[in-house]
């Protein structure tokens, strides 16, 4: 997500009730929290809460119990797949699990980071990633330190994806 975008329908979403947006840590709090979402997330998001009776207390904990709710009203993040499978987001890359992926930082450190495909109760607290997120971040989807000739092939990313995420 971009952060302009966050600011701004966060904007929207207090203007509602009458209220400025919150700043320093309360927002870096909230932003960390949704930073990893697609902005159309936001959208939806502000498309709910601008009907509730009041601004909820916990911002970050209130947009993050809409997160399931969004991901039911577009399936096409969760490509159709068997939960033991992983979906085209995650599948197909180096070392990959079923709702997990691996991402490389320039020098060669890798990380694990959920898919947006995961339904593991376990890592509910973990943000969501897409391929494209991580390559916005400046992550590498393989490990640089491999020559080309080694390198595995990864499939791009499933056609709904990326027409949801507006690449």
């Amino acid at each position: 997500m971009k952060y302009e975008h966050f600011e701004s329908v966060m904007e929207k979403i207090y203007g509602t009730f009458g209220r400025k947006i919150p700043e320093g840590i309360v927002i870096a709090d909230v932003w960390d929290r949704v930073k990893s979402l697609p902005d159309a997330f936001m959208d939806f998001a502000h498309e709910k809460l601008r009907d509730e009776e009041k601004l909820p207390g916990n911002m970050g904990l209130a947009l993050q119990r809409l997160w399931p709710e969004y991901l039911d009203k577009n399936p096409g993040i969760r490509s159709a797949h068997k939960d033991n499978e992983g979906c085209d987001n995650c599948r197909g890359l180096p070392g990959s699990l079923p709702g997990m992926f691996f991402v490389y930082g320039p020098d060669g450190h890798r990380y694990a980071v959920k898919c947006v495909c995961s339904r593991n109760a376990s890592l509910a607290h973990w943000p969501a990633w897409t391929r494209s997120l991580a390559l916005e971040r400046g992550y590498l989807l393989h490990d640089p330190n491999t020559p080309p000739e080694e390198a595995v092939a990864c499939p791009a990313p499933a056609p709904a994806l990326l027409s949801f995420m507006g690449t």
